[in-house]
């Protein structure tokens, strides 16, 4: 069974009780409207604060992992991670709280996730959208070609990428972006 993880982030800050002009109507209506989405929503939708604390919980959570409501929010969303998988615990966390930054985090910007590269990462991701092979990048940062290869599987975690091919096509791409 697979998860997958979203966040997503309300445009619009939720209205204040009552709303005082159409365009706080207007968000009050949309509130409402997406609320009952995700009330009714099969699949399981979770919101979590920024120390992964659940803040709440639909009927599809309710479904997948068998607990209410009641019983779910103010838990810390580790609760949910099988215990086979329990090692993963922090890894899967960190890329909770990557989403989180990607989605703009507290300040609503996007954040490109090439933004959250260390220097040396972006180096070698750079170089990976020229067209160099592992070895040449090696060659020319003095690196070996495991201090290498070691980036790139960082570069894959980091930029939430399956394989070595999808990271140097949006290498590519990213390269390309910048011209």
């Amino acid at each position: 069974m697979t998860t997958e993880i979203r966040v997503a982030q309300s445009p619009r800050p939720f209205p204040g009780k009552g709303a005082t002009g159409p365009n706080e109507a207007r968000n009050l209506y949309e509130c409402s409207w997406l609320a009952a989405i995700v009330h009714s929503s099969s699949d399981a939708i979770i919101s979590v604060t920024q120390n992964c604390v659940m803040q709440s919980w639909n009927r599809g959570a309710e479904r997948l992992y068998g607990y209410s409501a009641a019983e779910a929010i103010g838990q810390p969303l580790s609760i949910l991670i099988p215990k086979y998988r329990a090692g993963e615990e922090a890894k899967i966390l960190e890329r909770v709280r990557l989403l989180r930054r990607l989605a703009g985090g507290a300040s609503g910007k996007d954040v490109s996730p090439v933004e959250l590269l260390s220097d040396r990462e972006l180096e070698v991701f750079e170089l990976l959208g020229k067209g160099q092979k592992t070895k040449e990048i090696a060659e020319q940062l003095h690196l070996s070609v495991k201090t290498v290869q070691t980036y790139c599987e960082h570069l894959k975690e980091k930029l939430l990428l399956r394989d070595s091919t999808g990271l140097v096509r949006f290498a590519v791409q990213w390269v390309e972006a910048q011209k």
